[in-house]
């Protein structure tokens, strides 16, 4: 590996990185960041916040979102390049980045230590300090991918998308249930968020029109990225098979 650059330490950071010389002259810890001689680095930001713990069919948002995550990982493996993640829940959590082949089972068997959280009214991080956090733990020319259900206000996201892309080539992946895009016409639709249930009028105009509104802003929000030149788009809806949706334009998903 070939030393590119020291930046200021972020928890979860290689101990035995840290660049002591710029450590001591500075008065803040600093990692050293290598280039690879082979193989591209790639680099997962899988947003597991309380709104991506929903489902109506096969799965919930964040177990379509994991897998999308492990996908890039093992597609990292495959080049022969590196793989980390960020994952954003009531904290940020940095996955070490390292040789795909090795780090891709770690991270797998991180997640399949999660468990649903219980909603407790915890302020939870936004997508731009996860993105910060992802970038700070990045080479140049990194390839990123963010996993999320656009739930936050689109000018943090536009924020997340720029300070990756100024460190390399971002893709942006909208997770979606079909409960959400398609709001069901029903009188009542009983939902269940662990603690109680309650009913939501699928028959009401009102609601009705505020879901579609929410959806076509989120596609407008991922027409203008990719129109932009920011990142690429794609989005995933819970019940499909991944792969093949990955291949399709936002406009068709």
């Amino acid at each position: 590996m070939d030393y590119a650059e020291s930046r200021q330490y972020y928890p979860g950071d290689d101990l035995r990185r840290i660049d002591w010389p710029v450590t001591a002259r500075t008065g803040r810890p600093h990692t050293k960041v290598f280039h690879v001689e082979h193989g591209h680095e790639h680099l997962a930001l899988l947003d597991l916040r309380e709104s991506m713990w929903f489902g109506t069919l096969a799965a919930f948002k964040s177990v379509v979102a994991m897998h999308a995550a492990v996908l890039a990982g093992w597609s990292a493996a495959h080049e022969r390049g590196r793989f980390g993640a960020v994952t954003l829940g009531r904290n940020i959590f940095t996955h070490r980045t390292g040789p795909a082949e090795r780090t891709t089972p770690e991270f797998c068997a991180a997640l399949d230590r999660l468990r649903t959280p219980e909603p407790d009214g915890t302020p939870e991080p936004g997508l731009f300090e996860a993105a910060r956090a992802l970038s700070l733990n990045s080479s140049r020319g990194a390839a990123f991918v963010i996993l999320t259900d656009l739930q936050d206000p689109a000018e943090q996201t536009m924020q997340a998308l720029l300070t990756l892309a100024r460190r390399g080539d971002v893709t942006l992946v909208w997770i979606a249930d079909p409960f959400e895009l398609n709001f069901p016409v029903r009188d009542r639709v009983g939902v269940w968020d662990q603690q109680q249930t309650f009913a939501l009028d699928g028959a009401a105009a009102e609601a009705r029109a505020k879901q579609a509104d929410h959806v076509a802003s989120r596609i407008e929000f991922l027409r203008d990225v990719q129109e932009r030149g920011i990142a690429r788009t794609r989005a995933l809806r819970c019940g499909e098979e991944i792969l093949q949706q990955l291949t399709r334009p936002v406009a068709s998903s």
